[in-house]
């Protein structure tokens, strides 16, 4: 107590006070409210079907995209000659076909990786890997001598990936040597999403979907709920749309937000 002022608490009360009060008014939100509180926003179906729409043809599923559209009474405002298109470039770099892919690009935009130079590079290293992937040494060290130290040579950071990557013909197995990772199937899908990302802002098209940004804000808005001192039923899996009560560590009842919209 201050001798002041005997009326008045000392600052460390005041701390324990605030405290003891911040604990009392955690926010909590039972499964039973939390989701007839998520039921009850209606979401237009035309709005629903405009984000799956996008998502399909970001991810370049285009007879998913047509037949989709066509159900769902939307008219496309793709070219789907494009779009089938950029789907065949994918579908080359996905299976390692990378020479196929460069020709597919010349043919259908030329300027395109001349004009992004970074992706350029990306799929230069992966034509090299692909070379010794099929043990065609002679034309991998050809292709570093007239293609690679070019660009090495026009900037010096490029070298040492590049050297990195021809470490891989000193080893009979290149798959098992310390630089094996280069030679993952991740790799062809890392060129693959680039690609992808590029040819799609090329088309004026946002690199991510819709739905991968709603994803992306319900995850953040999640994190921040939680940083607040909220306790609610958070959404664990968004593949299955699995909600986890935390708000009752005893019950660990769940529900499924897909299973709600097919009821």
């Amino acid at each position: 107590m201050n001798p002041a002022n005997p009326g008045a608490h000392s600052p460390s009360s005041h701390r324990g006070d605030s405290v003891s009060s911040s604990r009392e008014t955690t926010t909590r939100f039972p499964l039973d409210d939390w989701m007839e509180a998520v039921e009850t926003e209606h979401v237009p179906r035309s709005d629903l079907n405009q984000i799956v729409l996008d998502y399909l043809i970001n991810a370049g599923h285009k007879d998913a995209a047509v037949k989709f559209a066509r159900e769902a009474g939307i008219v496309l405002t793709v070219d789907v000659g494009l779009m089938d298109n950029r789907v065949k470039i994918l579908d080359a770099a996905h299976d390692g076909r990378i020479a196929d892919c460069m020709k597919l690009l010349e043919e259908t935009s030329p300027d395109l990786l001349e004009y992004n130079m970074d992706v350029y590079v990306v799929v230069m290293k992966q034509m090299l890997l692909e070379l010794i992937r099929e043990r065609k040494i002679s034309e991998a060290l050809q292709y570093a001598q007239d293609v690679l130290a070019e660009k090495g040579a026009e900037d010096p950071t490029l070298l040492e990936d590049f050297e990195r990557a021809l470490a891989l013909l000193a080893f009979d197995k290149p798959e098992e040597s310390p630089y094996g990772d280069l030679l993952d199937l991740s790799k062809r899908e890392e060129v693959k999403a680039q690609l992808n990302e590029t040819m799609l802002a090329a088309d004026g098209r946002s690199a991510e979907s819709k739905l991968a940004l709603i994803c992306k804000m319900l995850l953040w808005s999640q994190d921040d709920l939680k940083k607040r001192g909220v306790t609610f039923p958070r959404l664990t899996d968004l593949a299955t749309g699995l909600i986890v009560d935390n708000t009752d560590r005893s019950s660990g009842e769940s529900h499924s937000v897909l299973q709600g919209l097919m009821m």
